[in-house]
């Protein structure tokens, strides 16, 4: 999933430089950038929590 997912971002990426004024683009992609940092942060720990509390298939 990780993988898949991960092929996502070049194609978010061009499809904010085909919608997105120029002058937008910047701050789009600072944008971007950050939730995945915040999600790939955040992530990892809420499903060991997850995991523990509720099982495994509460992460699916």
């Amino acid at each position: 999933m990780q993988g898949f997912s991960s092929a996502l971002i070049p194609v978010g990426i061009s499809i904010m430089r085909d919608e997105l004024p120029k002058e937008k683009m910047g701050s789009a992609v600072a944008l971007m950038s950050a939730t995945l940092g915040i999600g790939s942060a955040l992530g990892l720990p809420l499903a060991g929590v997850l995991y523990e509390s509720l099982g495994w298939e509460s992460i699916f």
